[in-house]
């Protein structure tokens, strides 16, 4: 799960590189993410974004 949280920082950073404050707020909710609730609640915020490769490795 952490690779997977790092991973997904990532791919975070290059999609919001130009709406830091975006990224940031998303990334702190990521780093919160450790159990079966959180992961849940990750998935819902990964669902608002248009890169499907990110769900996929979520879901």
């Amino acid at each position: 799960m952490q690779k997977l949280l790092i991973f997904i920082k990532k791919k975070l950073k290059k999609l919001y590189s130009r709406n830091s404050a975006k990224y940031s707020d998303l990334a702190s909710k990521i780093s919160k993410s450790c159990g079966i609730v959180e992961k849940l609640e990750l998935q819902s915020i990964l669902r608002a974004f248009p890169d499907d490769s990110i769900r996929r490795r979520v879901i």
